[in-house]
């Protein structure tokens, strides 16, 4: 039988791998939606770490490990996504209102 924490993590990197797809397409739903399923197994996770029936195997150890690297390609991804997006924003022209209340064109 499976370490149920082992199973957790699994699903986790999983969902990693699909919000590192989601980032790459620039697809803001997807991402939304994997970050939170994400978000669920990291609380299943943490219900069963608190339960103090977890046992910390090498594979658990491996599959940290592998969380751990996605999580850092899916920080730089996110950056450089946020960044480029910075970059677009400032080259779009700026819609303020005038004195009279209405529009700048």
């Amino acid at each position: 039988m499976k370490n149920p924490a082992e199973r957790l993590v699994e699903r986790l990197i999983k969902v990693a791998h699909e919000q590192i797809e989601a980032a790459k397409e620039m697809d803001p739903i997807r991402l939304e939606e994997a970050t939170t399923l994400r978000r669920d197994l990291l609380f299943e996770l943490e219900l069963e770490r608190d339960s103090k029936n977890v046992i910390v195997t090498s594979r658990l150890e491996e599959l940290a490990a592998e969380l751990s690297s996605l999580d850092e390609r899916l920080m730089a991804l996110l950056t450089t996504v946020n960044n480029a997006m910075e970059g677009v924003k400032k080259t779009l022209p700026i819609k303020t209102y005038g004195a009279n209340g209405r529009m700048k064109r």
